[in-house]
């Protein structure tokens, strides 16, 4: 145990600067693929990339490869990286994963601290408060705000970090799928789901969620052929 103590950092180290350098260009890159600035299929070339960030290009991939185990990017053949191009099967299979955890969530609410539930109604508010004219981006920021705050609910860590995998692989499509004329519906409905959760009526809220998931699961998938 004494040795522990004189342990200095050596040139095999990697600098925690250049770590949260990589993580802030894996946002980055994260951001424009959600909103739709590098669509799926788009090939992501290292020096156009290293040249935009000003970074060298050990660091640029450390960034790509975090990407590439989210399942943002993938990795082809000879061809380098590119942005993924996910399946009908891929998008089913994101949507059964968000519905197990976030219709537990749901069922957690009825026993949950007043507090996550409070955490929840104020991100709907947020949400319903938005203009009319409320881009999409900003839309599905919200909108993600509130399923965040439900997954919260659950109080695991593990989960949280299962349900965020998820969602960062449906950003590649949601943009795509997310039209201007949604925004009331979005709204109204979700103005809904805060009465029913207002009123305790989890069952009802529950199955309101369900339905408003499998919705969003067919909007992705047709945004495919799109």
């Amino acid at each position: 145990m004494s040795g522990l103590g004189k342990l200095r950092p050596g040139p095999g180290i990697v600098p925690l600067e250049r770590e949260t350098t990589a993580v802030r260009i894996a946002a980055a890159l994260r951001a424009e693929i959600a909103k739709g600035a590098l669509p799926p299929g788009t090939r992501i070339h290292e020096v156009d990339f290293t040249v935009a960030f000003d970074v060298s290009r050990h660091t640029l991939r450390e960034a790509i490869s975090l990407l590439v185990a989210e399942g943002v990017l993938t990795r082809m053949s000879f061809k380098g990286v590119a942005v993924a191009k996910l399946s009908a099967e891929d998008v089913s299979d994101i949507y059964a994963t968000r519905r197990l955890i976030e219709l537990a969530a749901i069922d957690a609410l009825r026993d949950a601290p007043a507090a996550a539930l409070d955490a929840v109604l104020a991100a709907i508010d947020a949400l319903t408060g938005l203009s009319p004219q409320t881009d999409s981006e900003a839309m599905n920021d919200a909108d993600m705000r509130i399923h965040k705050q439900l997954v919260a609910a659950l109080a695991s860590k593990r989960i949280k970090a299962a349900y965020g995998a998820a969602v960062r692989e449906s950003q590649i499509l949601l943009f795509h799928a997310y039209r201007p004329k949604d925004v009331a519906s979005a709204q109204a409905n979700h103005a809904a789901f805060a009465a029913m959760l207002r009123q305790r009526d989890f069952a009802g809220a529950r199955a309101q969620l369900e339905l408003r998931l499998r919705q969003s699961e067919r909007d992705l998938i047709a945004a495919l052929g799109t």
